[in-house]
């Protein structure tokens, strides 16, 4: 909103009040388009922020006395990659100055505040800014690198004067520094700058790394006098902390250790770098690493170059068949030779990624470096044969990996890489542009019959092919996996725990290719194809899906959409011993966001007694709807008690006193088997599935014979036992059961089948029965017989 006044007479003068109470930084910079006339285009549109701000704006827009005041409150900053909760500040231009006064950004516990002007008439500059309580790891740039070490960062930054002679200082303090959890020594960073010199000095862990130097840039023939320089020192015994430094899980390594010592000494001048002088003495280099021991060479530890010219360059540290070596020859002037080489074993890349779980084989290669006057060549080939890599947060490991890599100046080519995984092949091969401020990349592999083996019981074989391309961030990475086998055999609760040690439903084998902020590396394009129909078999399900499912956008947000459906009269949901068979059914990915949950619709039915009970599911997994019914008619309560008890109110006034009391144990009893998980024991130990179950049978008292044994004339008893059935799978098609039914007063019998399942609708069954009469417990019959079953769905 703006009122005032613009006199169109008199050249545009303006009186404006404009009051924004939410608008975004296109809309700041179009207002203050004055203020931003010299800032380039990109770097404006890098920045990012929703504002609401109250700004006066008096004077000729093409004037020397426009005058423009504001205050401004925000929140959501990003600049570049970096991300700031909320800021403020107020603004004033008047006389051709600009001045930010109480200038404040937030960023969880850390403030950074300040003032800055600008004089754009003499482009004279003067800004104080103080930085408090930032963690390290709170900033997005760091996090890329990935590094262990982390810290409270303070520091102060001044500076006044032309931008030509601008004087600053800088002092940058990290205190409360540690890897991991490990407590460990503070870093300090001093800078002071003008036009002529600057200065740098600081420590790293207290002073396990130490920094001198002074750069010279004036080039007055009394100033030249004194050479620019810089010296740098290590010395520790610590080596886990440095490594620490790369990924504080090394921090904890015991099989890590080790002494480091040496210095660089450089002597040289900015403008005449052809007579540069370095000294690299390295004294000590000892590093051990899982039973593997690293020593640099006696007399090959140094580097010395006096006036340009290379008077020595050789290292060497050895290893047990490994070692890494460099050599040097050539001037500043006509040109410098540096070569390389190198075999390692795969194991010390342990060192730089906690993702790097286990590595073991060698890798070689190496170098040449061929830099003078007219620019630089730089040729790079690195392989190995037969690696083996385990990889955090993916199941199995890459094994028998053969790969080739060539870099040529600023083009790495991925010749070759191949290897097995999970069972299967799996190769790819591609390029990176080195190029700023971003690496153009394109790599295409394809996978090939990979197993993998998720959970306790749930294995996929798939195959598949890919594309990981881009020039900026976010990369894409392309894909089609297709599912040529998917069973899901886990139980529901191990599918909920494995589910709770991720951080979301989907993402637990998704690679995870960002950072712990919102700096997001990678989107996906991935498109999941089930060439067979996925099976999930439990102790509540055993299902049969087809479809197909994309996801899309980024790892911390990824878009899952698609729809399984289920396919029916394969399908079974089981309740204590009944079996619901699914008529129709789907499970439907809305695609929103991970945070939508999935939706499902069932219906089935099952045959219990002498009820058929039809079972409706419908909802999403955070609020399912569970209805049935019944034909003939029962209440809800009578379902719910002839699904778990196996008897209905009615049932249980027809029984005898005695049946009633064994009834009721019984059905007890099957619930404790239930959720003792005893069936589960039984499965997967012996592959047996238990069961027990009531039988009932109606007895009807005759008029003409008298009373029954309660008393009543004429009126309807049931009799019940107890069925225990055990049943076992002994083939694909072939599955077999035995049941006795004791107890009660319904008399005893033993049953075994043998079923034979031609395909999901014709099953052949065996009976053998002997069954004694409860009147006359000294008879019993016996009987075999066969079955031909069909089974529909409609």
């Amino acid at each position: 909103m703006a009122k005032g006044d613009i006199d169109i007479k008199n050249q545009g003068q303006l009186d404006l009040i404009v009051d924004v109470q939410t608008g975004g930084a296109s809309d700041l910079f179009k207002m203050i388009n004055p203020l931003t006339q010299g800032i380039e285009k990109n770097i404006l549109q890098s920045i990012n922020f929703i504002i609401g701000s109250k700004v006066s704006i008096k004077g000729k827009p093409n004037g020397g006395n426009l005058n423009i005041e504001g205050k401004l409150k925000g929140k959501n900053l990003q600049l570049y990659t970096e991300e700031f909760d909320k800021f403020n500040m107020d603004f004033v231009f008047k006389d051709n100055i600009i001045q930010i006064k109480d200038f404040v950004i937030k960023k969880h516990s850390s403030s950074l505040d300040g003032r800055f002007s600008y004089d754009l008439g003499n482009k004279f500059i003067d800004y104080e800014i103080k930085l408090m309580n930032l963690k390290l790891k709170d900033v997005n740039i760091y996090n890329v690198l990935n590094w262990g070490y982390d810290g409270q960062i303070d520091s102060t930054f001044y500076g006044s004067g032309p931008i030509g002679e601008l004087v600053t200082r800088c002092s940058i303090i990290m205190s409360n520094a540690y890897i991991g959890d490990l407590s460990v020594k503070g870093s300090a960073l001093n800078i002071y700058s003008n036009r002529k010199s600057l200065y740098v000095n600081g420590e790293v862990l207290g002073d396990t790394i130490k920094l001198d130097s002074f750069i010279n840039f004036d080039n007055t023939p009394k100033a030249l006098s004194q050479p620019s320089y810089i010296n740098l020192d290590i010395k520790t015994n610590k080596v886990k902390e440095l490594a620490g430094i790369v990924s504080d899980h090394n921090i904890k390594d015991t099989t890590l250790g080790g002494v480091v010592e040496g210095n660089i000494r450089s002597t040289f001048n900015v403008y005449d770098l052809e007579k540069l002088n370095i000294a690299l003495n390295i004294i000590k280099l000892n590093l051990s690493k899982a039973g593997k021991l690293y020593r640099i060479q006696a007399d090959k530890n140094q580097i010395i170059m006096n006036k340009g010219n290379i008077e020595k360059w050789d290292l060497a540290v050895n290893g047990d068949n490994e070692w890494i070596r460099s050599s040097g020859e050539g001037d500043q002037r006509l040109g410098i030779k540096i070569h390389g080489e190198y075999q390692i074993d795969s194991s010390l890349f342990e060192i730089f990624s906690r993702k790097i779980k286990k590595a073991d084989g060698k890798i070689k290669g190496n170098a040449e470096l061929v830099f003078n006057n007219t620019g630089y060549n730089l040729m790079m080939t690195s392989s190995g044969k037969g690696l083996s890599v385990k990889i955090d947060g993916l199941p199995g490991m890459f094994e028998k990996l053969n790969f080739n890599i060539v870099l040529a100046k600023d083009i790495l080519e991925l010749k070759k890489f191949e290897g097995i995984y999970g069972g299967g092949k799996v190769n790819a091969s591609g390029e990176v542009i080195l190029q700023t401020p971003f690496p153009k990349i394109k790599i295409v592999g394809k996978f090939n019959d990979t197993n993998l083996s998720l959970f306790k019981k749930t294995n996929l074989t798939t195959s598949g092919e890919f594309e990981l391309s881009g020039d900026q961030l976010p990369y894409l990475l392309e894909g089609k996996i297709f599912l040529n086998k998917a069973d899901i055999f886990d139980e529901l609760d191990e599918l909920i725990k494995s589910k709770k040690t991720s951080s979301n439903t989907y993402d637990r084998y998704l690679p995870n290719l960002e950072n712990k902020r919102k700096l997001v590396f990678i989107n996906y394009k991935i498109t999941i194809h089930p060439t067979t129909m996925i099976s999930i078999k439990n102790a509540l399900a055993d299902i049969k899906l087809d479809g197909t499912v994309n996801i899309d956008g980024n790892p911390e947000d990824p878009e899952i959409s698609g729809e399984l459906k289920i396919v029916p009269a394969s399908s079974r949901l089981f309740f204590k011993g009944n079996e619901f068979f699914i008529n129709e059914g789907r499970i439907v990915l809305a695609g929103e966001n991970i945070g939508k949950k999935p939706e499902i619709n069932f219906l089935g039915h099952a045959k219990v007694n002498e009820y058929d009970i039809k079972l409706s599911i419908n909802g999403n997994f955070d609020d399912i709807n569970i209805n049935f019914s019944s034909e003939p008619v029962l209440s809800r309560e009578d379902i719910i008690s002839l699904l778990a008890l196996g008897f209905t109110t009615e049932t249980s006034k027809n029984l005898q006193q005695g049946d009633r009391q064994a009834m009721t144990s019984v059905g007890l009893g099957s619930l404790l088997v239930e959720q003792l998980k005893i069936n589960e024991s039984l499965n997967s130990s012996l592959g047996l599935k238990l069961s027990i179950v009531q039988e009932f049978q109606d007895t009807e008292s005759s008029l003409v014979g008298g009373t029954s044994s309660s008393g009543d004339h004429g009126t309807t008893k049931i009799r019940s036992a107890t069925k225990v059935k055990v049943q076992k799978q002994l083939g694909k098609k072939v599955d077999a059961s035995v049941s006795s039914v004791v107890g009660g007063s319904l008399g005893e019998k033993q049953e075994m089948n043998l079923n034979y399942n031609f395909n999901k609708n014709w099953t052949l069954q065996g009976v053998y029965e002997i069954k004694t009469d409860p009147e006359i417990s000294s008879e019993s019959s016996t009987s075999v017989g066969a079955d031909l079953k069909l089974r529909l769905s409609f």
